[in-house]
């Protein structure tokens, strides 16, 4: 057994600082009074409050970090999947597309056999895809709706399939679906990521679904479904570039709420 050493930088309710608590009572000292000498304390610390003022010096931490320290190097952030950690701002990092229904708007109908979006995956890793994300629900505007059980027999045999050739052993695998029952079954066949088009929307089970598997989510905005999504009420914004920005804030706000991590969201 060994002693673990817990040191807590900071106590407070209000993330930018102006209600912290100030403690000292030995051997106990918050705010802690070495941690803006600690790059590594000051890097995720920064991270997750890159505005955050150090109640007892009198410049903003990340200016201190910069000037201070002549530190200018930041953590790597990663997309962490099963497969592989996708570092995140160095390169773009493309998702190959297998729609396995007949009736998406740009390769309904292909690869709804199985050989077919086989050699179709392959061709596109060959040609530099780093995801797959497969779909069996087509989201396009006026597409009808299919049952769990018809999404998960286009899907799940393909993912398995995929998982079984080793030429997919490090290639992440995306499940593009609105169902939190499909999310599950398809990770518990390989997918190591759910793209959720609805961003939780259209399946009050999905948050909590993709918590609890502990996957990277991909929440996109959309109003309505693929059936109303186009309707004019669903199309009519104030500002669309705002109103956007603010629906997908709301609902990566429920998204953590729900126990999804924040560096397992990617927003769409």
């Amino acid at each position: 057994p060994r002693c673990i050493d817990l040191d807590i930088l900071l106590y407070g309710e209000d993330a930018g600082c102006s209600t912290i608590v100030d403690i000292k009572d030995p051997p106990l000292s918050i705010p802690h009074s070495h941690m803006h000498l600690r790059p590594f304390v000051l890097q995720p610390l920064l991270d997750i409050s890159p505005d955050l003022d150090h109640p007892s010096l009198s410049l903003p931490l990340k200016e201190h970090y910069r000037d201070v320290l002549g530190i200018d190097q930041s953590l790597t952030r990663v997309l962490p999947t099963k497969r592989k950690l996708m570092p995140l701002g160095s390169r773009t990092w493309v998702m190959g597309i297998i729609n396995c229904t007949p009736d998406s708007f740009s390769d309904g109908g292909q690869f709804i056999e199985q050989k077919a979006a086989v050699d179709h995956a392959l061709r596109l890793v060959y040609q530099g895809a780093d995801i797959l994300d497969v779909g069996g629900q087509s989201t396009r505007p006026g597409a009808k709706m299919i049952t769990e059980e018809e999404e998960c027999e286009r899907v799940i045999p393909l993912i398995q399939a995929l998982r079984r050739d080793p030429d997919f052993d490090q290639i992440p695998i995306s499940i593009d679906t609105f169902r939190s029952s499909v999310a599950r079954e398809a990770v518990g066949a390989g997918a190591d990521i759910v793209n959720d088009v609805s961003g939780g929307t259209l399946d009050e089970k999905m948050l909590r679904t993709v918590a609890d598997l502990g996957v990277p989510y991909i929440l996109m905005h959309m109003r309505g479904d693929p059936g109303s999504m186009q309707s004019k009420q669903n199309t009519t914004y104030g500002n669309v570039v705002s109103d956007v920005c603010k629906a997908l804030e709301r609902q990566v706000e429920v998204a953590e709420a729900s126990g999804i991590c924040r560096w397992n969201i990617v927003v769409d």
